[in-house]
């Protein structure tokens, strides 16, 4: 039986996940944090061409936390991205930077379920 997926012989899959976690110091309430992740939000995306979500402490006034993706078929070309994104982050927000955390998998084309 012939398969019906062949991947391309060139086919390359990497997903790069960047967490971020940011303080805001001078939040007064849950308005202004958003107000600061909105911005974020609206640039970031435009400009990198990533996804970004609020993926932790969503109902806490002073911290965050920020989940990015990208997906590409180059590793160096996502670690420049979440390079450039890390860099604009504390450009852009009133808040810090407390602590950053990549990884970047590898995606398998293989359709072999049974494998896991």
């Amino acid at each position: 039986m012939i398969p019906s997926y062949f991947p391309a012989p060139d086919e390359k899959i990497w997903i790069g996940v960047l967490r971020v976690q940011l303080s805001f110091p001078g939040s007064k309430n849950l308005k202004n944090k958003r107000k600061e992740l909105s911005k974020l939000k609206a640039r970031l995306p435009k400009k990198y061409n990533i996804s970004i979500a609020e993926v932790g402490y969503r109902e806490n006034i002073k911290r965050s936390i920020l989940g990015i993706c990208i997906i590409s078929n180059d590793t160096l070309h996502i670690e420049s991205i979440f390079q450039r994104c890390f860099d604009d982050l504390s450009s852009i927000i009133d808040g810090r930077v407390d602590d950053e955390y990549h990884q970047i998998l590898p995606f398998s084309s293989s359709r072999d379920f049974n494998a896991f």
